[in-house]
């Protein structure tokens, strides 16, 4: 993958413990702690900052590491791992032992910046603004690898979509991600089927693995393509008409910014991907409004909705151009320096408040404590 592409002398691996704990496991492992090589590194490497991104073992070996060798704590927030657990049927006990370990390792870390304005909200009605401060550090996107001149008619060809006599194709809706039930893929499966019900010229196209995979096996039209990144990612993306995407426990979005960066608009959850797609602009938004995974009315109701707004963008290609052209226009905002920028200057702010600076020792011309001076 591209780890790969890491310099060798930078990348340590630790032992990890996929999760759920199955023999074939779809992105999800806990690092088990510092090994004592890794630990070595660290010591050689003598960082001036760590930044924490996972709340796993090896996160809080790592914290207790920093800690101890004055250097400064960031954290960020990636994953709303409570909202996936009731999907599982632990979710009942598990859930609560699960945030207040969480709340515990964040609190450890003066500042964790999280994706946007909403997961702040959510955050702090749950009680982690008692224990960091948060503040907000967005995501970017490579606008060279995801722009629309990667489209490819030869890939929507072997994906079958027709080129008809009038000279309009097939609408090819794509979806990306870890094919996993709290990111909702049923909802996806029964909108595309729907459409294909009524008539419509649709095809789908699915990036990604996970145990949900088998549940497109027998749609017609839809073409399961696996795993993707690099090029080949953004050439499905940019090969797309309309992204669907109906999970809501998304944190900031990568996958709505890379399409929208690819000249496709989306049709999105409502409450976590309002920064990105405003309703009736770069596509459409849908709350999905299922508190209980197991309500069956809730979920046909919000099949409804979703179905609702993804036929307007099949059936209108005025509209569908007007929702293309504003998700560039949005993408454009999401540059990836901006981003990186913001956090080198978040870590500057993080030396300088926590970490003691060691005073010149004039009877020690040797001295190399990485911390004797403000390395920014």
């Amino acid at each position: 993958g591209e780890l790969g592409a890491l310099d060798g002398e930078n990348l340590v691996l630790v032992p990890g413990m996929p999760v759920p704990m199955e023999q074939e496991h779809y992105g999800y492992a806990l690092g088990l702690g510092l090994s004592a090589e890794a630990r070595q590194r660290l010591a050689e490497f003598k960082p001036h900052v760590a930044h924490f991104t996972v709340c796993d073992l090896l996160g809080m070996d790592g914290v207790a590491w920093a800690r101890k060798n004055n250097v400064a704590l960031v954290g960020t927030w990636h994953s709303n791992y409570c909202e996936y657990v009731k999907f599982y049927s632990a979710a009942w006990w598990l859930t609560p032992v699960l945030r207040r370990y969480i709340q515990q390792f964040y609190g450890a870390i003066p500042t964790t910046y999280v994706p946007t304005d909403y997961m702040r909200g959510k955050l702090t009605v749950e009680g982690y603004d008692q224990y960091t401060d948060m503040q907000i550090w967005g995501r970017g996107i490579d606008l060279e690898r995801f722009n629309v001149k990667r489209r490819s008619e030869q890939l929507r060809r072997r994906l079958g979509c027709r080129v008809f006599p009038d000279g309009t194709q097939d609408i090819l809706i794509i979806w990306t991600g870890r094919l996993v039930p709290e990111k909702r893929p049923d909802i996806w499966r029964d909108v595309v089927q729907r459409l294909q019900g009524e008539g419509l010229p649709v095809k789908g196209v699915v990036v990604g693995v996970g145990p949900c995979q088998e549940m497109f096996a027998s749609i017609p039209g839809v073409t399961v393509l696996g795993w993707l990144s690099g090029i080949d990612l953004a050439e499905a993306y940019a090969s797309a008409d309309i992204l669907l995407f109906p999970s809501d426990v998304e944190t900031f979005g990568n996958v709505t910014l890379e399409a929208l960066g690819s000249g496709i608009p989306g049709v999105v959850e409502g409450a976590c991907s309002r920064h990105l797609v405003s309703d009736g602009v770069e596509g459409f938004t849908v709350m999905q409004n299922i508190e209980d995974p197991n309500d069956k009315a809730a979920y046909l109701d919000c099949v409804e909705r979703y179905l609702e707004k993804t036929r307007r963008l099949v059936t209108d290609p005025a509209l569908r151009a007007e929702c293309a052209a504003n998700a560039l226009k949005k993408a454009a905002t999401y540059s990836n320096e901006m981003v990186q920028q913001r956090m080198i200057d978040n870590y500057k702010a993080a030396y300088t408040s926590q970490v003691t600076v060691v005073a010149p020792n004039d009877e020690d011309d040797n001295n190399d404590d990485p911390n004797d001076k403000n390395p920014f």
